[in-house]
């Protein structure tokens, strides 16, 4: 009887154990399925992000060309002719050719994007240091800085610049 009850445990375990595997290959195949209809929709329709960044900086973006897809299991954005003015019309920031590569955890855990890379070719920008020694692209003071916050969150390359 105790043999037949370990025995039931035992089973038990192992339908659970496998319950839960399928479950989460499930849930990981949805999310990558959702990922890559952004991705998609994102490619078909560049000034869905042109708008965003717009409306998130404060400032007017232009992206010449866009490309996204996933590398591996992150997605990844290569940008052509990128350029930020502010609200006066003044160049801030400009670039030939970019790359962002995005962390999709805590996108799906805060709904917050957060880059793991970040690059770009021929960039013209200018840097400022602060008094506490904060180094900050100029445009982009005060607090909560879009971009020293993706500074902080991952690696960054200027080549060419």
């Amino acid at each position: 009887m105790i043999i037949t009850l370990f025995h039931h445990l035992k089973t038990f375990r192992r339908k659970h154990i496998y319950s839960i595997l399928a479950g989460t290959i499930i849930a990981l195949a949805i999310i990558i399925t959702l990922l890559r209809i952004g991705l998609f929709l994102l490619n078909q329709n560049p000034s869905l992000l042109t708008q965003r960044l717009s409306q998130s900086l404060g400032k007017t973006v232009h992206i010449g060309g866009l490309h996204a897809q996933l590398h591996y299991f992150q997605p990844e954005i290569l940008l052509d002719n990128v350029v930020i003015f502010d609200q006066t019309g003044q160049h801030i920031l400009s670039f030939k050719q970019g790359l962002v590569r995005l962390n999709i955890l805590p996108l799906v855990t805060t709904g917050k994007i957060q880059p793991t890379l970040l690059a770009a070719d021929h960039a013209q920008l200018s840097l400022q240091k602060d008094q506490q020694g904060k180094i900050m692209l100029v445009g982009f003071g005060g607090d909560g800085d879009f971009f020293s916050s993706m500074i902080k969150s991952g690696s960054y390359y200027l080549m060419n610049s």
